[in-house]
């Protein structure tokens, strides 16, 4: 018998007279390499202890292989655990649970949590897959960055770090980016796109959050009464000035239609962030900040937020003006007159209406714009565009589909025809919006309000059709793909499509649609205008042909700028 360190050595045998041989048991876990062992041997009962000793040859360390007596230590972008084969090391490339882009920091890597991501690329983990993907250039990342890790860049947000979908900001001074989640928004802006305020503040007119105090709220409502009662002595002024002919038509006309150009301009270009959800540059927004004023689409802010207002305090109201300017024109009527005149009362109602329909159909339209945030959740939440603080699938927006639809309607339909039929009837007190106008083409204001209605409320329409059929065709694709392809191979890292990236995609390309079918509708327009020439002066004309290629312009660089963050985000995936 044959012992080393007091174990037995099993299958020993005598060979000769000065040579005995046993098979070397698998080393203990309590023998350390190189660890002395005493050689025992037993011969009829008779014990001897030998001058020999034994000893386990030293094992390489983790992170070298065996060649021939040496430890060599594994090159770059590989690694040898302890437990593995002491002749080779493996490559990280060579695992299909690692992406092949993975790489070591240094040599001598001793596990697979050495193979990381390379610089410009995160890692994320799908069970025992590890995958890189690329970081657009809203991110930076080192070697070796975690999906938590990613430091994004001021100006953009995310809605946790446990989530690559990087958003671009609307009002980028909002987002200080970084890589942890609680500074994504700064100055006590919070929510989606930190386009909500903290508790205790409001947005102001540049999209920034003010404290709450008795005095906003005052000035609010004071400003907002001075300029419906500027509109409204600007029209009893244009309607005297008719009437006496203190000021040539002519001379009124100009005046009158270039006041009108721009305000539809203005009114226009204000709505196209909620209409198209594309963000404008924080320069041209800083710029239409101060022609907020003129824009009646957000009573939920200006200081209304402190009490509880939201968007859906904006759609009410202006759908319901048509009905309130009818309650007051019908009560002034009978009290002044002793009588109830048709035309006198709703005189009052279709100006008023006109006036204030650009941004009423903006804002009502704009109930049926979305946008998804954590598109790779399985069920992203959808939150309204204009006032991400409404669930846009919540029980409260949902019972105001149908009033929406019926403000959508009167808005759309019913402005367009009332100005038809009424500036073609001189029997209506409002030919004055004819003013400026060929004697043929009275009703010209009809036409402009059809292309209004196209450009911010149709539009909408359009983009949301666009996205939920897009988004229900590439789910059921993809839908098809995971069933025919239960795992994710090393060499399709970079093909892998999510569910949530469809929605994602579905969103750009229905904003890509919206703008083409508005720069198309813009173009159309401005070439039928010159062709057509409604207003009587020429240099009316040419200010008005200046207003509509100046949108035009706009659309078309909202379009650029859009493609443009969106090939860069595109880099991500």
């Amino acid at each position: 018998e044959i012992f080393l360190g007091g174990r037995p050595c099993p299958y020993p045998a005598r060979l000769s007279s000065t040579f005995v041989w046993c098979l070397t048991p698998v080393q203990p876990s309590s023998v350390a390499d190189g660890e002395a062992l005493t050689i025992t041997l037993v011969v009829s009962g008779l014990s001897v202890v030998t001058s020999s000793v034994f000893s386990y040859r030293d094992k390489c360390a983790a992170g070298y292989y065996r060649s021939g007596v040496e430890c060599l230590a594994c090159a770059r972008n590989s690694f040898r655990t302890r437990s593995d084969t002491e002749t080779a090391c493996t490559t990280c490339a060579s695992l299909a649970a690692l992406d092949p882009r993975m790489e070591t920091l240094n040599v001598a890597a001793g596990s697979t949590a050495s193979c990381v991501c390379p610089s410009n690329t995160f890692e994320r983990s799908y069970g025992a897959r590890r995958a890189c993907f690329n970081c657009n250039s809203s991110e930076t990342c080192a070697t070796d960055t975690q999906l938590s890790d990613i430091d994004i860049a001021a100006g953009y947000w995310r809605q946790s770090q446990a989530t690559a979908d990087v958003r671009l900001c609307k009002n980028a001074l909002a987002c200080g980016g970084g890589s942890v989640d609680s500074g994504y928004c700064v100055d006590n802006h919070a929510g989606p796109y930190c386009s909500l305020c903290k508790g205790s503040f409001y947005l102001d007119t540049a999209d920034n959050c003010q404290p709450c105090v008795a005095s906003a709220l005052s000035i609010s409502v004071v400003g907002i009464c001075l300029v419906l009662v500027a509109l409204a002595l600007a029209f009893a002024m244009l309607r005297w000035l008719v009437a006496s002919r203190f000021i040539s038509p002519a001379l009124l006309g100009s005046v009158k239609v270039t006041g009108r150009s721009v305000l539809a301009f203005v009114q226009v270009v204000l709505l196209i962030e909620k209409a198209y959800g594309v963000a404008l540059p924080q320069n041209f927004r800083d710029f239409l900040a101060n022609f907020r004023f003129i824009s009646f689409d957000r009573f939920y802010v200006y200081g209304f937020s402190c009490v509880g207002a939201s968007y859906h305090t904006s759609l009410i109201v202006l759908a319901l003006i048509p009905a309130f300017v009818t309650v007051i024109s019908a009560l002034y009527d009978l009290l002044r007159y002793r009588s109830f005149d048709v035309r006198r009362v709703l005189t009052p109602v279709l100006l008023a209406t006109y006036l204030v329909t650009p941004t009423a159909v903006g804002t009502i339209y704009s109930y049926w714009s979305y946008d998804s945030l954590d598109v790779e959740a399985v069920v992203p939440v959808r939150v309204l565009r204009t006032d991400m603080s409404i669930d846009y699938d919540g029980r409260v927006h949902s019972r105001l589909m149908w009033f929406a639809a019926l403000a959508a309607a009167v808005y759309s339909l019913g402005v367009p025809l009332a100005l038809l039929f009424t500036l073609r009837d001189p029997k209506w007190n409002v030919r004055f919006l004819a003013l400026g106008y060929r004697r043929e083409l009275v009703w010209w204001e009809a036409v402009d309000c059809v292309r209004m209605i196209l450009l911010i409320g149709v539009v909408v329409i359009v983009g949301l059709i666009i996205q939920e059929t897009t988004t229900e065709a590439v789910q059921g694709t993809a839908a098809a793909q995971s069933t025919s392809n239960s795992t994710i191979s090393s060499a399709e890292t970079t093909e892998t499509t999510f569910s949530g990236e469809a929605s994602s995609s579905a969103a750009a390309y229905a904003t890509v649609v919206q703008l083409l079918f508005a720069i198309g509708v813009q173009a159309c327009y401005t070439l039928f205008v010159s062709h057509v020439r409604p207003l009587e002066s020429h240099s009316t004309h040419l200010v008005s042909l200046l207003s509509h290629t100046a949108l035009l312009f706009v659309l078309i660089a909202s379009l650029v700028t859009h493609l443009t963050v969106e090939v860069q985000e595109a880099n991500a995936w």
